[in-house]
C-alpha cells in the first residue's frame, strides 16, 4: 500500500492511507482511529508494525498533535495498541491466526496424513477413502454435543443480525449461538448477574475488534476464550448498492458507535467511486445530516438510525438499510475453532455480490423501512 494521506496532503514516508471528513460531524480523533481499525482488521497493518508518530501523522493530515494523540489512546484503551517510551506506538492485535489455531490445524493435519498414508498402504483409492470419512463424520456430528457460542455486541440489532446470518450460512454445524450486549457484562458489583452463567457455559465467546479488549476484560473471571470476528455490510445492502446506476448520488448516516469512515470505505469500494465520493454524518448531528441529504440521491444508514430515518427519508426507494454480518474470514475461524471442515455448499455472500458488480442500471427495489421483526436474541442489561 503506498504510503498516502488523504486531505490534501500527501507523504512517502509512511505506510498508511486517511482520508478525514471534516463536515461529517464524526470527531476526527475517531475518524483517525477507525481507519486504523480498519487496516488492522483486513491486515494491512499486523501485529508488531509501527505506527507513524503523533506530530508526523498530525502534520500530513493537518490536524492538531492532540487529536492524533487522542486517537491513539483511544486505540490503546481498546487493547489494540501500545505506546513504548522513546519508541512510538505499535500494534499490539492480530486477526491472523494465534499459535494455538495454528498449532491445532498442524496436529490435525498430521492425524490426517498418517490415517491417508495408511489407507493407500492398504491399497484404498484416496478420494474414495476420503468421502466414506466425510459420510461416517457427518453421522457422527449429529450425535455429537451442541456446542455453545456467545457473541457480544454494544446494539441489539447488530446482535441479532450477527447471529441470524451465522447460523444461516453454518447450518451444516451442530451449534447453538446466544447473543449478549456489552452492557450485560457481569461487572465487580454485580457478580449474580445472569449473563454470568450464559458467559460459564460457553464454548468460545465472539465478539468484533472494536470491543475485543473491553470483553476479555469483563469476563476474565470465567476465563473464558474470546474471539475476535471481522465483520462486512450484510448481501441485501450491497446488492442494493453496487446495482444504483452510476449516476445516482449515495450517502450515509451512522450512529454515534459505528465506525462510520471504515464503512464508508466498503461503499466505496463496492461502488468503484473515489475517495472522498460519499459523504456520510452522524444521525445526531443534524447539520451535517441536513447537508448530505440534500446532497445525494439515496442514503444508507445501520439500524442504529432506524427510528429517526423515518421522518428523514419519505420515500422508502430512496434509503437502504445497512446490517453488520459475518465476512466469510469471521465464517471461516468460527469452522476453524469447531473443528469443522472449511467447506460449505452456499456460495460466499463476497462471490454473490461481487457477481452484481458489472449490472449497473438496475432499478433499486423498494427497501421497506418496516424491516423484519426478529425476536431479540441477546441478554439484556440487568
Amino acid at each position: 500500500m503506498n504510503g498516502t494521506v488523504e486531505n490534501g496532503k500527501a507523504s512517502s514516508r509512511q505506510d498508511y492511507l486517511i482520508r478525514l471528513d471534516h463536515d461529517s460531524g464524526v470527531p476526527l480523533y475517531l475518524q483517525v482511529a477507525h481507519q486504523f481499525m480498519y487496516e488492522i482488521e483486513t491486515g494491512i497493518i499486523r501485529k508488531g508494525d509501527t505506527l507513524p508518530s503523533t506530530r508526523a501523522l498530525a502534520s500530513d493530515l493537518g490536524v492538531a498533535v492532540l487529536t492524533v494523540d487522542k486517537a491513539y489512546r483511544w486505540l490503546k484503551t481498546r487493547g489494540v495498541v501500545l505506546s513504548h517510551h522513546g519508541k512510538g506506538w505499535t500494534v499490539a492485535v492480530s486477526m491472523e491466526s494465534s499459535r494455538e489455531e495454528q498449532h491445532e490445524r498442524l496436529r490435525m493435519f498430521k492425524i490426517v496424513d498418517e490415517i491417508l498414508d495408511s489407507a493407500v498402504d492398504r491399497g484404498f483409492d484416496p478420494m474414495a477413502f476420503a468421502q466414506a470419512v466425510l459420510r461416517r463424520a457427518t453421522a457422527l456430528q449429529q450425535h455429537m454435543r451442541t456446542r455453545r457460542l456467545v457473541f457480544i455486541e454494544c446494539h441489539p440489532e447488530y446482535v441479532n443480525d450477527f447471529i441470524a446470518t451465522t447460523k444461516q450460512e453454518l447450518t451444516d454445524l451442530n451449534i447453538q449461538i446466544q447473543g449478549m450486549l456489552t452492557s450485560a457484562l457481569p461487572t465487580k458489583n454485580k457478580r449474580r448477574n445472569p449473563s454470568l452463567r450464559i458467559l460459564n457455559q460457553a464454548d468460545f465467546i465472539m465478539t468484533t475488534l472494536y470491543h475485543y479488549e473491553h470483553v476479555q476484560r469483563m469476563v476474565a473471571p470465567s476465563k473464558q476464550r474470546v474471539v475476535a470476528l471481522t465483520h462486512t455490510i450484510d448481501e441485501n445492502a450491497l446488492c442494493k448498492i453496487v446495482s444504483l446506476p452510476r449516476e445516482v448520488r449515495l450517502g450515509a448516516l451512522f450512529g454515534p458507535v459505528d465506525p462510520a469512515p471504515v464503512i464508508v470505505q466498503t461503499l466505496e469500494s463496492y461502488r468503484d467511486v473515489p475517495r472522498g465520493s460519499v459523504p456520510f454524518a452522524l444521525i445526531s448531528d443534524r447539520r451535517a445530516v441536513k447537508k448530505v441529504l440534500s446532497n445525494v440521491d439515496v442514503v444508507a444508514y445501520t439500524a442504529a438510525c432506524q427510528k429517526q430515518i423515518r421522518s428523514l427519508v419519505r420515500r422508502d426507494d430512496t434509503s437502504i438499510l445497512m446490517r453488520f454480518v459475518p465476512d466469510e474470514g469471521a465464517l471461516r475461524k468460527i469452522r476453524t475453532l469447531l473443528g469443522a471442515p472449511q467447506t460449505n455448499p452456499k456460495q460466499p455472500q463476497g462471490a454473490r455480490v461481487n457477481g452484481l458488480i458489472h449490472r449497473q442500471g438496475k432499478a433499486l427495489s423498494s427497501d421497506g423501512t418496516k424491516h423484519d421483526q426478529r425476536a431479540p436474541e441477546y441478554e439484556h442489561g440487568a
